[in-house]
């Protein structure tokens, strides 16, 4: 009886956990937001990088006196803000990220003027102008190799409208990579395991999602969508195999997501909920799942997250306190949870920020029919080991 009892346990135990890992798993997440910045008119072109205690530290630009460049870092108890550049209208555009050691880099854009560069050493600011030639650096995005030199994709307005590209091995360097018509804006970089810069963008003029990477030789350069006027907005990261991933925006539509296979390119609508997907930033984590934060225009100016569990998107509403969600940037933490700057544009224009503090709960949420599977499993169960128990014996 007792070895009959045992094996059916066991055996029951193995397919309900077989079951409960294959039914969906719905995390209860729990935001924390606060402002970080209320001095003004403060906010605006964040962008948000996790040190190695999963402390924030965010880049954005202080449109107060016509545009300052600013810097806030969370020590654990307060936030620490410093204003880094105020030469002229300042701070526009900015990409962050933290070296080996933990100083911030900032790339950004003066208005109507040149590509800047600044970075922290531990006691100074450095600032630098990276590209004068004229009305460049719109919407730039920044990496660090893996020696710590900076790399730059950037719009160039001047002369004409050109996607670019700067990098620093001891002097700084730029080079167009695409002025096939006005291409260029929403660019985001990230660079692959041997440091080759691979560049999201939106060609404006036909309203394309493209895609550049550098193979060690030249410029590769191809449309990965051309429904609709798509590819606003975008936000590049690439997985463990070096494959590129992408969110953006279609005018007046919904939150895509885009990411290749290492054959073809998988297209698919996250959000299509209305006028939603404005200043996406994406992120992957360990298992290679995306996560992005965006703004819903419609209904209500909000920001919005999804994240995708390897089967389903999970899609929820992190503020709708006014109008806010603008220059979304998000990281996650060594947990997997999400840390989100944004501007609030509302009657408040401050900077604000969302995270989830603790590991979330996962809950599974198991259909009403797989409950019934199990309690008729269960009845099963009892009945068979009843009838090997009283069952009459003949010889």
């Amino acid at each position: 009886m007792k070895k009959y009892l045992g094996i059916s346990i066991s055996l029951f135990s193995a397919f309900l956990v077989l079951t409960l890992i294959s039914v969906p798993l719905v995390a209860a997440l729990t935001w924390h937001i606060e402002t970080v910045d209320s001095a003004g008119d403060v906010g605006w072109y964040t962008s948000l990088a996790l040190d190695k205690c999963n402390y924030p530290h965010i880049s954005y630009c202080d449109y107060s006196g016509g545009g300052d460049l600013k810097y806030a870092s969370w020590d654990g108890t307060s936030w620490n803000i410093k204003t880094v550049d105020t030469e002229g209208n300042t701070g526009e555009f900015t990409s962050l990220a933290l070296d080996s050691f933990g100083n911030p880099h900032i790339s950004y854009h003066v208005s109507y003027g040149p590509l800047k560069y600044a970075s922290w050493d531990g006691t100074d600011w450095h600032i630098e102008t990276v590209d004068p030639s004229g009305d460049v650096g719109g919407w730039t995005s920044l990496a660090l190799d893996s020696g710590g030199n900076p790399h730059i994709s950037y719009f160039a307005w001047a002369p004409n409208h050109d996607l670019k590209y700067a990098w620093f091995d001891g002097t700084w360097h730029t080079e167009t990579v695409d002025s096939a018509g006005d291409v260029g804006r929403c660019t985001s970089l990230a660079l692959d395991s041997g440091g080759n810069p691979h560049i999201s963008y939106y060609d404006r003029s036909n309203g394309d999602l493209k895609y550049a990477w550098w193979n060690g030789t030249a410029w590769n350069i191809e449309t990965v969508d051309s429904a609709d006027n798509t590819g606003q907005f975008t936000s590049l990261a690439l997985d463990s195999f070096g494959n590129p991933h992408i969110s953006y925006h279609v005018d007046y539509g919904p939150l895509k997501y885009a990411s290749w296979n290492g054959t073809d390119w998988n297209i698919e609508t996250v959000d299509p909920s209305g006028d939603v997907g404005g200043y996406t930033s994406l992120a992957l984590d360990n298992c290679g799942n995306p996560h992005i934060s965006y703004l819903a225009w419609w209904p209500n100016y909000d920001l919005k997250y999804a994240r995708w569990d390897g089967a389903h998107w999970h899609i929820e509403t992190v503020d709708s306190e006014g109008d806010v969600g603008w220059w979304t940037s998000l990281a996650l933490d060594s947990f997997g949870n999400p840390h989100i700057s944004y501007y609030d544009w509302g009657s408040n224009e401050n900077l604000k920020y969302a995270t989830v503090l603790l590991p979330s709960p996962v809950i599974p949420e198991v259909p009403f029919g797989t409950a019934m599977t199990f309690l008729s499993m269960f009845i099963a169960l009892v009945g068979f080991l009843s009838y090997k128990r009283f069952r009459p014996r003949f010889h």
